[in-house]
């Protein structure tokens, strides 16, 4: 009797022996070998805007910005930066005196370029839309544009020289 409950005592062992051998060998087939370091968003709202050159990534949460680091992981609360992006500026208009009144305006404004080639005059809005624009006008006569159909509130002139150099002015429109 007694051979007989070692031998079970044996069976289960090799069992539980087997067992635990076969989660193992499961948890080394299906763990992660190489640490995934790619920036992740998770959150219940937010977007990302992408127009011409500007790129905006936002996601709606709290304020207050917390970082929780652990060897293997790094999270941070409260805002995300998708990507990083650097933008050298140069001075392009430093020659010339660019005129723009009356601002703020309640119906008609006037720029004056005094630049002796074509420039492009483009009005955007706060969201980036292009609500007006007159292309390829003489630099250096007086440009009137009529603001009366606008509804009040801020808008961006760009004047440019060519597609690599823009200056741009801050309207605010009046009623």
């Amino acid at each position: 009797m007694q051979q007989l409950q070692k031998a079970l005592l044996k069976i289960k062992l090799m069992k539980l022996s087997l067992l635990w051998f076969f989660c193992i060998c499961a948890n080394i087939a299906c763990a992660q070998t190489e640490i995934i370091n790619s920036p992740a968003l998770i959150s219940s709202a937010g977007g990302t805007l992408i127009q011409d050159n500007y790129n905006l990534c936002f996601s709606l949460g709290e304020i207050a910005i917390e970082t929780f680091a652990h060897p293997e992981i790094i999270l941070t609360q409260g805002f995300h930066q998708e990507n990083y992006q650097l933008s050298k500026v140069e001075e392009a208009f430093n020659e010339h005196e660019i005129q723009l009144y009356p601002n703020p305006t309640q119906d008609i404004i006037y720029i004056n370029c005094n630049i002796k080639q074509s420039v492009d005059l483009i009005i955007k809005d706060t969201k980036g839309s292009i609500v007006f624009s007159l292309l390829q006008v003489d630099g250096t006569e007086t440009q009137d544009i009529y603001l009366s159909q606008f509804s009040q509130g801020i808008y961006f002139l760009e004047v440019g020289l060519n597609q690599k150099h823009k200056q741009v002015y801050k309207i605010q429109k009046l009623n």
